[in-house]
């Protein structure tokens, strides 16, 4: 393992430790579908994916916070946020460093400089754990990193990895945790996943009908969950519902217009 520092163009941006055997990863970087990932001019009018998710209130949430306290859950989350984005920094500068293997004209990644030594640490050998258990001789192809998408001027939402991974068009999302979780405590990130896909496909012409959540907890300890099949579909339905209701709640739209995108969305499923 050694440190490395990356000159982007506004600031110099220590990422953390990175493995050497790098080279052991190999896969393409194609560029097919790079001038698509662009937000419209009135993206700040589009829904987020957490926009629609959060508008709803969660029980669990709600009782943790009353289990440790509003100031300790609010340092969580917010020391949570700061090694998610050093975690996904790590992870996507490193992806960069190997397409550069081949590649040398690609752009450089510009993102926030941790001022956390130990966060920094920890981000790196989570997303190392990562780069090593789950992406190691299974990713093959990267179309795009941090990629934008949206659906038809209306919801929006940033891939963080989608290629072609064990063979198949993929949506790879990347995520820390304090503690291992369950199958059934990410549900809502293959909604997520589901969401991002039909977007993918409506935007870019593709037939992406898989989803993977790569995670690693504090302790390092890598899950991943795969999303396939009958339950990809499963999710990318139970997303029409939820956005359904959103839009029921929040909006004024006729029944035709709904009727449209909701034949749209369940085309690309």
């Amino acid at each position: 393992m050694k440190s490395e520092t990356i000159r982007s163009k506004d600031r110099l941006l220590t990422v953390g430790m990175y493995p050497e055997n790098c080279r052991e990863l190999r896969f393409v970087y194609n560029k097919k579908y790079e001038s698509l990932y662009k937000w419209p001019e009135d993206s700040h009018l589009l829904l987020s994916f957490s926009r629609i998710m959060g508008s709803k209130p969660k029980p669990s949430i709600q009782n943790w916070i009353k289990t440790v306290g509003k100031e300790e859950a609010e340092r969580i989350i917010e020391e949570s946020k700061r090694i998610g984005t050093l975690m996904h920094t790590y992870l996507e500068t490193s992806l960069w460093k190997f397409c550069n293997i081949h590649y040398q004209n690609l752009p450089p990644i510009v993102a926030p400089h941790g001022k956390d030594p130990q966060e920094i640490k920890k981000a790196s050998a989570m997303g190392s754990v990562i780069l090593q258990e789950g992406l190691k001789n299974r990713l093959q192809e990267v179309w795009g990193m941090e990629a934008h998408v949206y659906f038809d001027h209306y919801f929006r939402g940033t891939i963080d990895l989608v290629g072609v991974y064990n063979n198949k068009p993929c949506i790879v999302d990347f995520k820390q945790t304090r503690n291992p979780k369950k199958r059934e405590w990410v549900e809502e990130h293959f909604m997520q996943l589901a969401c991002y896909g039909m977007s993918h496909n409506h935007l870019c012409k593709t037939k992406i009908e898989q989803g993977i959540i790569l995670m690693c907890s504090r302790d390092l300890q890598y899950q991943e969950f795969k999303l396939e099949g009958k339950e990809w579909k499963h999710y990318c339905h139970a997303f029409l519902k939820e956005l359904k209701e959103y839009v029921d709640e929040e909006y004024t739209i006729t029944k035709k217009r709904w009727d449209s995108i909701n034949q749209t969305m369940k085309e690309l499923i």
